[in-house]
């Protein structure tokens, strides 16, 4: 029996360490070429090859060429496809770069930077402020001490301070104390006011103003204010004021206004389209749509320009006059006197006597009395007080014994409501509705449908369609459809059952059996018990899915589907696939696609193993035979019989 002798002195060989180790460990894995697919040679050892055929050595390990490079015995990713010195190198974002700062030596995207004196910050390197970081968008390092940016990218350093170079210019020399700067000529464009440079507006026409500075060609100084030239003029603004440089009077204590070119006091008058006008009672008014009548503002309502003023009230002096404060239509185009004349027919007549018990003067006019003594004009006509009222020249009758605004309410089973709808006002019980676009139906108001009434108990509108109520009370609209609340909902102008009084979004999920679940396959789900599945690729069995079988379902209680063909289920639940065939997973197991017996319910790798006598022994080469619980080569050895 030879092979155990074999064995012996493969791991003999394997395992020396002299200076002819290297032949030796190269002669053993020429000899036995199927080892060197797993393992590799490195300095005499065998080791678990890495990477295949672009496998190399690094000392005693073996590592893949493609990804990683050997240093001094140590293996290193590789940068960017190229290999670099660790030691004088550092690697940083696929870009090789010194080795910064040795050990301390640390990446900002692709730079490398000493961490001890640099920090990083948006992919760029700073230095460090007080041993610290900070943000550069936001601060600024002044003699090692953090300052706020003043003028933003403007921003810069004078001495241990920070200060906007946009708006002000500054030099080594102006960077000192303040009692030093006053022994330093100020730079272009600056001049010293009290220890201080300040810009110079208006070149040399600069000057101060307190501790301002201002430009004396356009304005002056007054009182430690700036004050600006009154057409190239100076003056005193506690007694002027210019107005579009015209020097006028000032009122009160600066009381006084502009209005173009003068100047007014603003506790008696007011400006309106560069025109001075007197105050209404102390108040302001628009010209455009009031007048001031006895100290009161009135509206020109539509009389504009031809409001005239009668005691307190404004009226149109076009057809109407004022005669012992009050007012009264004119005669044609003529005003007269009320108490010695009438105007009868658009003439001025003398006044006349008539019967007091049957007729009654209304607007110049005899007319017959209504009301007896409870009678009273309205326009040319007389009515009863006690029943009716008047309003704008025409008789109402009074609602529930009161008078309304015909105009703005309405009068509705005896009560005086809004009116709404103007003159398309109707009443429906005690509220009043637009009969142009509503409806009145058993006491309740209803808006039309396309200017149609309808039935609300038996009819819905929808979209502007009358159709059948569904629902009851329930009712609702899903575009030009009806729909119960309590049985339906709408989605996307559609219609669909609810989900066990759930609403669901269709396109999403679906309803399986009262449950909402979530809709696989598209327009293709369909439901298998609560869950849904793509009928295209899937199909339902009691309640379960299992996968189509190259488009066909199957039973998968005596079936299984292997690489798409239908094969008899071989060990019930233990059967499994194995490319193409079922094997029974209990007695047998898959290894590259071909199914091997088990040895004592052991899996293994048939490439270097095999079941000898139910022992699980290393395979002595690729068409090796067993011989008891041995494995050997028929090539090699013989089997004594």
């Amino acid at each position: 029996m030879l092979v155990p002798w074999v064995l012996l002195t493969l791991g003999f060989l394997l395992s020396v360490k002299d200076a002819t180790s290297t032949s030796v460990g190269s002669q053993v894995m020429s000899k036995y070429r199927n080892l060197d697919f797993y393992f590799k040679c490195c300095d005499g050892h065998v080791v678990r090859r890495v990477g295949g055929t672009n496998a190399k050595c690094c000392g005693l390990h073996t590592y893949d060429s493609r990804f990683f490079f050997c240093n001094q015995r140590r293996i290193y990713a590789i940068c960017g496809k190229l290999s670099y010195n660790p030691t004088t190198q550092k690697c940083c974002s696929g870009v090789v770069n010194l080795r910064t700062g040795g050990d301390h030596s640390t990446c900002c995207y692709t730079k490398s930077y000493d961490s001890r004196v640099n920090f990083c910050h948006e992919k760029k390197v700073y230095g460090k402020c007080q041993n610290g970081a900070y943000n550069p968008n936001s601060y600024i390092c002044c003699e090692n001490k953090i300052r706020p940016h003043i003028g933003g990218q403007f921003t810069k350093c004078c001495n241990d301070r920070s200060y906007d170079s946009g708006s002000y210019s500054s030099s080594a020399q102006l960077c000192e104390d303040f009692p030093k700067r006053a022994l330093v000529p100020p730079p272009a464009g600056f001049f010293p006011v009290k220890n201080n440079f300040y810009s110079r507006p208006g070149g040399k026409y600069a000057r101060c103003c307190e501790k301002k500075a201002y430009d004396s060609s356009v304005n002056f100084c007054y009182k430690g204010s700036i004050v600006p030239k009154c057409s190239g003029n100076v003056y005193d603004p506690g007694h002027f004021l210019c107005c579009n440089g015209h020097t006028c009077p000032q009122y009160g204590v600066k009381q006084g206004k502009c209005c173009g070119i003068k100047s007014y006091d603003s506790r008696f008058y007011f400006c309106y389209a560069n025109k001075i006008y007197k105050k209404c009672g102390g108040n302001i008014y628009n010209i455009q749509s009031s007048f001031c009548c006895n100290d009161l503002v009135a509206s020109r309502s539509s009389y504009g320009n031809y409001a005239g003023c009668c005691y307190n009230r404004p009226y149109d002096s076009r057809s109407e006059f004022c005669f012992s404060s009050k007012v009264y239509k004119k005669c044609g185009l003529s005003p007269y006197n009320p108490t010695k004349n009438l105007c009868c027919a658009k003439r001025v007549v003398p006044k006349k006597s008539y019967n007091p018990v049957g007729e009654i003067c209304c607007d110049s006019v005899i007319a017959k009395r209504t009301g007896g003594a409870y009678a009273k004009c309205c326009g040319k006509s007389s009515y009863d007080q006690l029943s009716a009222f008047c309003d704008g020249g025409i008789v109402h009758k009074k609602c529930g014994n009161k008078p309304y605004n015909p105009t703005r309410q309405h009068c509705c089973v005896g009560q005086v409501v809004p009116r709404v709808g103007g003159y398309n006002a109707k009443c429906c019980g005690a509220n009043s509705y637009d009969s142009s676009s509503y409806f009145c139906n058993g006491g309740h108001v209803f808006q039309k449908c396309n200017a149609s009434s309808y039935n609300p108990s038996t009819q819905l509108c929808c979209n502007d369609y009358v159709v059948p109520r569904s629902g009851g009370a329930a009712a609702r609209c899903c575009s030009r459809y009806s729909y119960s609340s309590l049985t339906h909902f709408c989605n996307s102008n559609k219609v669909y059952a609810l989900c066990g009084k759930i609403e669901y979004n269709p396109y999403s999920f679906m309803c399986c059996n009262e449950y909402v679940t979530s809709r696989v396959g598209g327009h293709q789900a369909k439901c298998c018990g609560h869950l849904s599945y793509d009928e295209t690729r899937y199909f339902c069995l009691q309640s379960k899915v299992y996968p189509l079988c190259q488009k066909k379902s199957y039973n998968p209680g005596v079936t299984l589907c292997c690489l798409g063909t239908q094969q008899p289920r071989i060990g019930g639940l233990a059967s499994k696939c194995c490319a193409n065939v079922s094997y029974d997973s209990r007695i047998n197991f898959c290894y590259n696609k071909v199914v091997y017996g088990r040895c004592r319910q052991q899996e293994f790798n048939p490439g270097t193993h095999q079941c000898c006598s139910e022992y699980l022994v290393e395979r002595a080469g690729s068409y090796s035979r067993c011989c008891g619980q041995k494995s050997y080569h028929p090539d090699k050895f013989l089997l004594q019989q």
